[in-house]
């Protein structure tokens, strides 16, 4: 698969009134304007009572999930919920498989693509094979801001000539600044909550 045939796509906007959320992924080319519109539809998803950490992420999971068309290689969310303390807030992975908690391991995700997850982030997910995101499974990010997380992800990726990658981190917590980083030939999209 090469970045010809790698569509990206990218949306922000608000869960309800409150939450704001960064959306974005890989897909099929040609069909990047569709993945926007279905992801521009968690406008509609009101988390704004839930207030329990894995029930937050899974509902944002199941809601990216319904809205996932084959044509989607790998999506990711960030969101903030304004009256939540604790590391929450992200969402990654390929929409068209059953989703689980980070448990800082990396994977073949299909398509090409592999991911790594890390408890609070950072998650990547890269078009290659898992063994290049082993350094980073290597790494404590703990206590770390999302921004420095991304950071190190991205520098470690740029060591291993990674070129197609996208860097999550969440969007809810004391740590948390909600980054939402990809990057596919000429596409460069760095985004912060705000």
């Amino acid at each position: 698969m090469d970045d010809t045939v790698t569509g990206v796509f990218f949306c922000a906007g608000m869960m309800g009134s409150s939450i704001p959320f960064a959306a974005g992924g890989f897909c099929q080319s040609g069909t990047e304007r569709l993945c926007e519109e279905e992801m521009r539809r968690l406008e509609h998803l009101n988390l704004s009572s839930c207030r329990d950490l894995f029930l937050l992420d899974k509902k944002a999971a199941e809601a990216v999930q319904e809205r996932a068309k084959s044509f989607i290689y790998a999506v990711g969310i960030t969101f903030r919920h304004p009256e939540i303390c604790a590391s929450t807030g992200g969402v990654l992975g390929n929409p068209n498989r059953e989703g689980r908690s980070s448990e800082g391991t990396t994977e073949d995700i299909g398509n090409g693509f592999s991911m790594f997850s890390h408890p609070g982030g950072p998650g990547v997910v890269i078009r290659g094979d898992a063994e290049t995101l082993e350094p980073l499974a290597r790494m404590s990010f703990n206590g770390l801001k999302g921004g420095k997380k991304a950071e190190i992800a991205e520098a470690v990726l740029r060591e291993n000539a990674v070129e197609v990658y996208m860097i999550l981190t969440d969007g809810t917590g004391p740590d948390a600044e909600g980054i939402l980083r990809i990057r596919a030939g000429r596409r460069n999209i760095r985004y912060r909550l705000p």
